[in-house]
């Protein structure tokens, strides 16, 4: 995404929302544009690989994303996204969009780290 596609990216999800999130989701992306179209940098997805989960129903994205600012060198990272995806009048609707740093937080991963904080509690309370 540019500061030349900022508008372009709005006006093609903006019809995909689902009312429930529509509002939150476009005051995130018209913070993110302005941020773009003031610092002048410029962003990128690569997805890696795309996972359905039955058990939460969820659309898991992974790749890398890259940011570039306009005198600086381009920086990668690893991100996520997670969408729920409903349909509404013989439509796709996003019901839910979530997306962070690092590896998809599916519901087994998710369950791997509570059971891992758990007994981690369970050592120290034994201390």
């Amino acid at each position: 995404m540019t500061p030349g596609t900022v508008d372009f990216v709005k006006e093609r999800i903006t019809p995909l929302l689902s009312p429930s999130i529509y509002q939150d989701v476009i005051d995130a992306i018209e913070i993110q544009a302005q941020q773009i179209k003031n610092d002048r940098v410029t962003m990128r997805f690569e997805p890696r690989f795309v996972e359905y989960e039955p058990k939460s129903d969820k659309v898991f994205v992974y790749g890398y994303s890259y940011v570039k600012g306009a005198s600086s060198n381009e920086e990668r990272s690893e991100r996520s996204y997670e969408f729920a995806i409903k349909i509404s009048n013989y439509a796709p609707v996003l019901d839910y969009i979530d997306t962070y740093v690092g590896k998809p937080r599916t519901k087994t991963v998710l369950e791997q780290l509570q059971r891992k904080e758990e007994n981690r509690r369970k050592h120290e309370e034994q201390r």
